[in-house]
């Protein structure tokens, strides 16, 4: 019964704070008169922010989103999904081998074997230079190799791509 009486109680004072605090009646006319001066001030800001700049990912999310899209549809075989994000022709160095994904003609000598797991952003001098996979597994026709890999991307214009993926 105390248990009862002390959830009820704890539930009372959670819907009191989640209602808005009551105000005095002089307050609402003056709260009227700023909210009328707000919409004004609201374009004068976004003058301030010029719409002409190119959107650039200083944190590299438009490079990871690249990666990620590129090794789901390299790893899938969706080579429609796998164009806006890589190069025509993407260079895979697996130790002393080298191998090719040929994204614009839809074959590839080698797989990537879903799934991968963390990334993160490779830097030079404050810029977003490739993408780090802690683990991923490429397959061959002998064999299957799994470990780090390195994706180097490319922005171009706005538009990142991956251009090639060396595997440790």
């Amino acid at each position: 019964m105390v248990r009862n009486v002390a959830i009820v109680f704890c539930l009372s004072f959670a819907a009191a704070a989640q209602q808005p605090a009551a105000q005095p009646a002089t307050e609402p006319a003056a709260a009227a008169q700023p909210a009328a001066e707000k919409p004004a001030a609201a374009p004068a800001a976004a003058e301030k922010t010029p719409a002409t700049e190119p959107a650039i990912s200083a944190d590299g999310k438009m490079h990871m989103d690249a990666a990620i899209a590129f090794l789901k549809a390299w790893g899938k075989g969706r080579w429609d999904d796998a164009k806006p994000v890589a190069a025509d022709k993407v260079p895979v160095k697996m130790g002393d081998k080298s191998y090719d994904v040929d994204v614009a003609a839809g074959k590839s000598e080698v797989k990537a074997v879903l799934p991968f797991r963390g990334l993160s952003t490779l830097r030079e001098q404050g810029k977003v230079v490739g993408i780090a996979v802690a683990e991923l597994a490429v397959r061959t026709d002998a064999a299957e190799k799994r470990g780090k890999a390195r994706l180097t991307t490319e922005d171009k214009d706005g538009q990142v791509r991956v251009t090639a993926v060396e595997l440790e």
